[in-house]
């Protein structure tokens, strides 16, 4: 995680004294950690550190579920051979992964939660679970506040 001044909410090194954009000192400041978003495909669908409030899950499973109708709609119309489109979900599903651990991180459960959606049942009480509960508030041990915007 990174560091930011708590003056002007600049990123800052570990090892500085003073902010490099505003000067303040660092001594005395609580130089806590705050959310940085996601700015890439790589950074929303690729990584399992840190955390993902509802609004942001919601999004990146529209995102996917669009991914995997397009790939059905390839698939009925055989435009591709069959072991293509298998890898091609494949490549799908991946994400899926990385957003449902992001999304148990925020809400302080361990990420290996993930395989509850692989069993009949608790893969639609858990899917629930994450879609409606509200994540921790304030930093966890995943990382810090998502919503936390000051």
């Amino acid at each position: 995680m990174k560091k930011f001044c708590s003056n002007c909410g600049s990123p800052i090194e570990e090892n500085v004294n003073f902010c490099p954009s505003c000067g303040a000192s660092l001594a005395d400041n609580d130089n806590r950690e705050m959310y940085i978003p996601d700015e890439g495909i790589k950074e929303m669908f690729f990584r399992y550190d840190n955390r993902l409030n509802r609004q942001r899950y919601i999004m990146r499973l529209l995102t996917l579920v669009a991914g995997y109708v397009i790939l059905e709609i390839i698939d009925k119309v055989n435009l591709l051979d069959d072991l293509l489109i298998g890898l091609l979900y494949l490549v799908l599903v991946i994400p899926n992964i990385m957003v449902v651990i992001r999304r148990l991180h925020d809400l302080d459960r361990p990420g290996w939660w993930f395989v509850g959606t692989l069993v009949p049942i608790v893969n639609l009480v858990l899917g629930l679970y994450m879609l409606f509960a509200k994540g921790t508030d304030g930093p966890n041990q995943y990382g810090p506040d998502p919503l936390d915007t000051d």
